[in-house]
């Protein structure tokens, strides 16, 4: 998934016309430092029981794949709204319904917080802007989430609400 991501982002970088950031040494060291961390991190939960191991493999590759044209497509939209620091680029709603903080573009998306389009993209643009770690980031909610269940005597005596989280892939 690392060098997947790496090429799209490359890809991406050049289609929009983005500098490539400068990254020093030691800053590329502290980088895959974290990443090996997290990683062991991950291991770490699963080993603890802490969820399914099958969570380490559940990369949704093809999900990504019927995204990854949509979200070249809307990509140079992206720029322009970052460039014109375009917040208020969202869809007709009724936005006495919504906080401030809902009616405005999320990370410059195209619809927002408002449609399933929005919440696709970011899942597989955060995938790839994060370098193939944002579900092994993702997975780190559910540690606290399994001990509390268990603290309370189980499933049954939970539920858990799921608000505003992309797809809400993380907690299926």
């Amino acid at each position: 998934m690392l060098i997947n991501a790496t090429f799209m982002q490359e890809a991406a970088r050049i289609v929009t016309r983005t500098p490539r950031p400068h990254v020093t040494p030691a800053e590329m060291r502290c980088l895959l430092r974290r990443r090996t961390e997290l990683h062991d991190r991950d291991l770490a939960n699963v080993e603890a029981d802490l969820y399914p191991r099958e969570l380490l493999f559940d990369i949704p590759v093809r999900r990504y794949l019927r995204s990854l044209p949509r979200l070249m497509r809307d990509t140079p939209s992206v720029v322009r709204r970052m460039r014109r620091q375009d917040y208020q680029d969202i869809p007709p709603v009724d936005k006495d319904r919504y906080p401030a903080y809902y009616r405005r573009n999320f990370h410059w998306q195209t619809d927002g917080y408002f449609s399933d389009h929005s919440a696709e993209m970011y899942e597989l643009g955060v995938e790839l802007l994060f370098r193939g770690t944002a579900d092994v980031m993702r997975r780190q909610i559910i540690p606290p989430i399994t001990r509390f269940v268990r603290e309370v005597g189980g499933a049954k005596h939970v539920r858990l609400l799921d608000v505003a989280c992309g797809t809400g892939r993380t907690l299926h």
